[in-house]
């Protein structure tokens, strides 16, 4: 369980207004079902050791060029997607749920499908 949880906070508001759920992964585990199997990537929720109790959905690609140029697709995306590229040179993106709005997980999940497949 996350700090915000433990105050009893179930949901926050980001900077544009959208509300976003601590539901520990389960916005994570939407995106996944969304995504499907996607060939040549890993996609895993590991937990996040900044911020306890909120996964983040990872996904591990076999290089960090076969990352780079699916960060790219999904950036060009309508609506664009933005994953922390922050482990990049690992061959890894991730998605933090924080950053969601309950209505991003199909349409996240679908652009990883069709952008992210080795």
């Amino acid at each position: 369980m996350g700090i915000l949880e433990e105050f009893g906070v179930a949901r926050i508001v980001n900077a544009h207004g959208t509300s976003t759920r601590l539901s520990g992964g389960m916005m994570d585990r939407e995106v996944v079902a969304a995504a499907g199997a996607v060939s040549g990537v890993a996609i895993a929720l590991l937990p996040d050791g900044a911020k306890p109790g909120l996964p983040l959905l990872t996904l591990r690609f076999a290089d960090a060029g076969a990352a780079a140029a699916a960060e790219a697709r999904l950036r060009a995306q309508r609506p664009a997607f933005h994953l922390d590229a922050a482990r990049i040179r690992d061959g890894i993106l991730a998605v933090n749920p924080i950053a969601l709005a309950d209505a991003d997980a199909a349409p996240l999940g679908a652009a990883i499908a069709a952008c992210c497949a080795g």
